[in-house]
């Protein structure tokens, strides 16, 4: 390096020197250099962490004010409940709405029942009912028939304390002459979730001071969504207590499918006067309506054919033919309860509308019907016997109209006749009550009870196998499949206040008692009529088992039949009703 060269090094060495030691000497004089970089990381921390937060943090963000007109505002109004509206009435003041918040302290019915209602025991009036001297049920005519009554009898108290509502009259409620009390003594019907305000209101002067008694069995009194305490003693001012009973609402504590009947009572007392009302509060579920679907208006759309087999496929065949000559396409609902060895498959080719369903082996008659019915999907189906013929005058459209236009559920026909025999004759059942269990007598009704706008039409309670019936409300009773050999009248007995019958001459179909002859026919109908016909070894035991299930099912105490030997309305009177058969 050159002396020139070293000389300039030696000036810059001393230049930097300076700056910098003139940079030193602005610091304060307690800061270290150490210090200054921790200081500065630390803010670069802070900054750091500050930044992180706003980057974790929702922005908010403010839209425009957007105005919405009117109209649109009411159409995306949040939707409101619709109220029910009642018809107008004394009822002051009405409060038909859903209870929201209160809706968790419903519980199921715990079988509460008022007391005013008869109990189970007390059922039966004291009149003990023999069936004009029929027959009746005991240790000779009735299988095992101690511990049968026995189980019977609780199954039947188990049974009317589920149902107590629906058999049980309603109590009457005598209100004292000249009680100062207006209010509504009927009508009140309310859903498990509905509450309402009753119409009470004293009639005395409003400065009487009175106790205010309330009681209910399966209710509570609300003031404000709030239950009140029932046991509170109140003697209050008649104005105090008239603000108060406007004010008061009902609502059920339970929740049934089924309707309870609860009995509210208000007692007003004044002095040494009890002035006492009362009044019935349903609680009932709303039923819907149950119509069945449909494509069309014609007869096929509205009806299906029924019927059951066992042994008797020539008679079968002769039916089928039948049903479809008079209405071809219709579909026929075939219940075959034959076995294996003599079961046929009804062909598909020549009988295209036919369902057949085959059975468990002789499963019996009962069993054949239910499982027919199950499978209707129309309004109205037709049970018919195997052996029956349609022919002109078995008029499917006549018995629609007469169900259309009369809302009845079953409608009959003519079997050989447009007249009734002396088995129809009987068409009345008579229904009576005692300690023991229930009278059954088959008679003729004491009135003929014509249907109105149709004639030859008359009111019933049971008619022969040809009929036609509702499905959505006849198809409903079951039929009980522990009759498989002989069935028939078990079904009307349990319709008796489900299902309303009627008798129409007008539509009849034949009944061929023969079937045509084939080679197996023979052997076939000598099954049937072993199976349908009880051997007299096997009748004794038959007919105990039957009379089980009639004293045990309906909780029956006897049955009679009062027969005609000529079905005239005109001899019913002069008769009596005292010829028995049974």
């Amino acid at each position: 390096m050159s002396s020139k060269s070293q000389l300039h090094m030696f000036f810059i060495g001393i230049i930097l020197g300076i700056i910098v030691n003139n940079v030193y000497l602005t610091l304060p004089k307690y800061m270290e250099v150490d210090e200054v970089s921790r200081k500065i990381e630390n803010r670069v921390e802070n900054v750091e962490k500050q930044i992180a937060k706003l980057e974790n943090s929702p922005q908010e963000i403010k839209c425009p004010e957007i105005k919405i007109p009117e109209k649109l505002e009411q159409i995306i109004e949040p939707e409101k409940t619709t109220k029910y509206e009642k018809p107008s009435s004394l009822f002051k003041n009405i409060n038909d709405v859903l209870i929201t918040d209160e809706f968790s302290a419903i519980s199921a019915w715990d079988k509460s029942v008022p007391s005013e209602y008869e109990s189970v025991e007390k059922l039966y009036s004291e009149e003990k009912c023999d069936c004009g001297g029929g027959f009746q049920y005991s240790e000779k005519s009735t299988v095992d028939f101690n511990q049968t009554t026995i189980r019977r009898n609780n199954d039947f108290k188990s049974y009317m304390k589920n149902h107590i509502f629906d058999y049980v009259k309603s109590p009457l409620h005598v209100i004292g002459a000249n009680t100062p009390i207006e209010f509504v003594s009927a009508g009140y019907e309310i859903a498990p979730d509905e509450i309402f305000s009753p119409h009470v209101v004293i009639k005395l002067p409003e400065s009487t001071i009175v106790e205010l008694i309330l009681e209910t069995t399966v209710g509570d009194f609300l003031i404000d969504g709030e239950p009140i305490d029932l046991k509170k003693d109140r003697k209050i001012s008649v104005q105090k207590a008239n603000k108060f009973l406007e004010n008061i609402q009902y609502k059920s504590r339970f929740y049934d499918a089924r309707a309870i009947k609860d009995i509210v009572k208000i007692s007003v007392i004044e002095g040494s006067t009890n002035y006492q009302i009362s009044f019935p509060v349903t609680i009932k579920r709303l039923a819907l309506p149950l119509m069945t679907y449909r494509t069309g208006d014609s007869i096929n759309d509205r009806v299906t054919i029924l019927t059951k087999t066992l042994f008797r496929y020539p008679c079968l065949y002769r039916f089928l033919d039948s049903v479809q000559a008079k209405y071809p396409g219709m579909t026929i609902i075939v219940a075959d309860d034959n076995p294996d060895d003599t079961f046929e498959v009804i062909s598909k080719e020549k009988y295209p509308a036919v369902k057949q369903y085959k059975m468990p082996a002789e499963e019996g008659w009962f069993a054949g019907r239910a499982l027919a019915i199950s499978q209707v999907r129309t309004d109205y189906f037709v049970w018919c016997d195997d052996d029956f013929v349609f022919y002109e005058e078995s008029d499917m459209e006549y018995m629609v109209d007469v169900l259309d236009k009369s809302g009845f559920d079953i409608v009959g026909g003519g079997v050989d006749t447009h007249e009734r025999n002396a088995w129809q004759s009987s068409d009345f059942i008579e229904i009576k009550t005692s300690p023991e269990g229930y009278c059954y007598t088959r008679k003729p009704f004491p009135t003929l009870m014509t249907l109105p706008g149709f004639d030859n039409c008359y009111v019933v309670d049971i008619i022969l196998n040809f009929f036609m019936a509702r499905t959505n409300t006849a198809g409903t009773v079951r039929m009980d499949p522990n009759f498989n050999r002989q069935a028939h009248p078990e079904y009307f007995v349990d319709s008796l206040g489900r299902s309303r019958v009627a008798w129409c001459g007008k539509a009849s179909i034949h009944h061929v008692r023969y079937c045509p002859k084939n080679e197996h026919s023979a052997e076939l109908i000598r099954l049937y009529h072993d199976r349908r016909q009880v051997a007299d070894a096997d009748k004794r035991d038959f007919n105990m088992q039957m009379n089980t299930f009639w004293y045990y099912r309906n909780h029956m105490k006897c049955k009679a039949t009062v027969s005609l030997t000529e079905p005239t309305r005109k001899r019913r009177e002069a008769l009596g009703f005292t010829d028995y058969f049974y």
